[in-house]
């Protein structure tokens, strides 16, 4: 706890509880120009804090000259926070990340850290950003399953080998019957007492081939009918090759991997459906995720102060080579099929979160909080019906907003469309965010399909947010269905509901500072 306040006399054994022993019960030794006292220069924090370049003890106590009992009146253990050793770091928590690592310089030295009653210094003087991760976050299942129309299979080639091999007979069995029987010129094939198929051949394939049935020798002859041994062959082997994946007709990836990425969409192999020597086709799974890591939210924030239990106070001090800057949003993927407006840009994330009531920011000349730009919204498809030419186009993906790092554009929609007689023009990509340079620094949107001269126009994706240009929608089709939203800003300074945060700024803050809500 910190030191009591003035009204009764002060021993020196309450000052070393507080700040530790300095070997000679000297109050000179706590004056920060002592050679004793360590942990005053801490990155720029003294020069930018206090004059004379040191950090004093606490605030109030002398660095230097006359130094009495009466100055360490509830003063209390200060205590810095590493927020500038290093490279650039990606969405980090300050309690989490670095107190519990121990990454903490205790002003003075003359103890170890300890939380309750002392004051927290988060010195922030390198670059923050935030992490995106296009492929992770939660996958929902929109397709699982093999169908003719729309096509929406995997199917292999190009594999080596493929054999057929014996797993039984030929030979020829009452119980259980295992025979073929010829009659009337008709193969009937019986397995394990199951008929499993009948020919006009002597040979029987099913399961798209995977299994063979084919007559051995003659059993006996009744005049009416004959009987033969049974033999019985599986199709195996075959590895590598490559697996085109078709989903609602159109091709979206041909790849030598079992499972592929694809934008927001994961596709994977399913179960066996048939099997030649030449070729094997499969059930087709198709996952989807909207954006990146399932939790792009303006909450998400590059630095967090974390939650602190009994500490007297916290500042956080941005010094002059401190940029803490949130991450551009993505932006969303263009239409599919006919007259979808595409998907939401996803909203850009917030730099500085504040988890500790009564909070004081302060921000040096040249240190900067910058908020992350939302993406741009996905633009329409369309579809133009003729008779005997149906055409689709897909909608432009949105930009990326600028930000730390920028964000990803969304895909152009590609996908045709449920209608056998259609053709489809996709959508294009829309253009990355970059780190935000004072200028046009997020993604364009990329340009809908046009199919047929001008027939079906998908709509343009929206740009992405920067310091030039708000976030936009995505653009409608010429057949006037609208694209999607773009995503929000996110903020400079968040904070908990509740919490009041005291700002003082010598440097530069885009965003809001009033926002709510911390993840």
């Amino acid at each position: 706890m910190a030191i009591k306040s003035s009204g009764s006399s002060l021993s020196f054994s309450e000052i070393e509880a507080e700040f530790g022993q300095n070997g000679l019960r000297s109050l000179g030794r706590y004056r920060a120009n002592s050679i004793h006292f360590t942990n005053k220069t801490v990155g720029d924090l003294g020069r930018i804090t206090s004059p004379g370049g040191y950090l004093p003890l606490d605030v109030g106590i002398p660095k230097e000259g006359e130094i009495a009992f009466s100055d360490f009146y509830s003063k209390k253990l200060n205590i810095v926070v590493d927020c500038h050793s290093g490279g650039t770091e990606n969405q980090i928590n300050a309690k989490n990340d670095k107190w519990n690592n121990n990454s903490v310089m205790v002003v003075g030295g003359y103890r170890s850290k300890k939380e309750s009653g002392s004051r927290i210094i988060i010195h922030v003087n390198k670059a923050f950003g935030s992490s995106l991760n296009s492929t992770t976050g939660s996958y929902t299942t929109i397709f699982n399953g093999f169908s003719v129309s729309p096509v929406n299979r995997v199917r292999q080639t190009g594999f080596s080998g493929g054999n057929y091999n014996t797993i039984y007979g030929p030979t020829y069995s009452i119980s259980p019957v295992n025979r073929v029987r010829l009659q009337n010129g008709t193969y009937t094939f019986t397995y394990n007492t199951s008929v499993v198929g009948t020919s006009t051949s002597s040979t029987l394939e099913v399961s798209g081939g995977s299994t063979r049935y084919s007559i051995g020798a003659l059993v006996t002859d009744t005049g009416n009918a004959q009987i033969y041994e049974i033999k019985v062959e599986e199709l195996t082997g075959g590895g590598g090759g490559t697996y085109q994946y078709t989903y609602i007709n159109s091709v979206v990836a041909t790849t030598g991997a079992t499972q592929t990425t694809v934008s927001n969409r994961r596709y994977t192999v399913g179960t066996l459906v048939s099997n030649t020597v030449n070729s094997r086709t499969y059930e087709i799974k198709v996952e989807e995720t909207s954006g990146s890591s399932g939790s792009q939210s303006t909450n998400n924030c590059a630095l967090k102060t974390g939650t602190w239990n009994s500490i007297s106070s916290m500042v956080v001090d941005i010094g002059d080579s401190g940029k803490v800057e949130g991450a551009g949003g993505n932006g969303g993927r263009g239409g599919d099929h006919h007259g979808q407006s595409g998907e939401f840009g996803l909203p850009g994330m917030s730099a500085l979160g504040i988890q500790h009531n009564g909070t004081t920011v302060n921000i040096s000349s040249g240190g900067i909080l910058r908020c992350g730009y939302g993406g741009g919204g996905g633009g329409a498809s369309c579809k133009d019906e003729d008779p005997g030419a149906d055409r689709t186009a897909g909608g432009g993906g949105g930009g990326g907003g600028a930000g730390s790092p920028g964000g990803a554009g969304g895909a152009g929609g590609t996908e045709g469309t449920f209608w056998g007689n259609s053709s489809h023009a996709s959508g294009g990509a829309g253009g990355s965010g970059q780190l935000p340079a004072g200028g046009e620094q997020s993604g364009a949107g990329g340009n809908g399909g046009n199919n047929g001269n001008g027939e079906a126009v998908g709509g343009t994706g929206g740009r992405g947010g920067d310091e030039e240009n708000a976030p936009s929608a995505g653009g409608a089709s010429n057949k006037g269905n609208g694209g999607a939203a773009a995503g929000a800003n996110g903020a400079a300074i968040r904070r908990v509901s509740g919490y009041s945060v005291t700002i003082n700024n010598s440097g530069s803050i885009t965003g809001s500072t009033s926002a709510t809500g911390v993840a």
